[in-house]
């Protein structure tokens, strides 16, 4: 497994990705409309225009050449998608793409920061692994539905 910070060629393989790992929970974590925005926010030409955003970043982990998991971090404080591929998970592929990022945004900037997640049902227990906690009751915006999480 090979993890580096994501290039804008890599734009195909991330939508790739992102469409196929969130599938799956279409029914659970969207409504018609928040899917459409989804589908509409992570076209390889939206996301070749988050590349060109000076406080957003994108770590991958690919293996053999094929992105299989990938976290994306706004503003030094949101994390924006976490998704890996479902046979990638319980590997620490996830793990080791916060750590990537935190590790970069540590050297970046050695002040404190609170992070932040808009948590899909599934990841909740990921997060609390990592040590985020639950700060609200599942909300929906944009008709994505979501568990509010900080990590101070």
């Amino acid at each position: 497994m090979v993890f580096r910070e994501a290039k804008i060629s890599d734009s195909q393989q991330i939508a790739e990705l992102i469409y196929r790992v969130a599938l799956p929970f279409k029914l659970v974590d969207f409504t018609e409309v928040g899917w459409q925005f989804s589908c509409e926010y992570n076209t390889v030409e939206k996301i070749r225009q988050r590349f060109s955003q000076p406080n957003y970043i994108t770590w991958v982990c690919e293996v053999d050449g094929t992105i299989i998991g990938l976290i994306s971090v706004l503003e030094k404080m949101q994390i924006s998608q976490l998704f890996v591929d479902a046979t990638f998970r319980k590997r620490g592929v996830a793990k080791r793409l916060w750590r990537e990022v935190l590790n970069q945004l540590t050297l970046d900037d050695n002040n404190p920061v609170q992070f932040s997640v808009k948590s899909s049902s599934f990841a909740v227990k990921f997060y609390e692994k990592i040590g985020f906690q639950v700060i609200g009751e599942r909300q929906c915006s944009n008709g994505i539905w979501f568990i509010p999480m900080t990590l101070s």
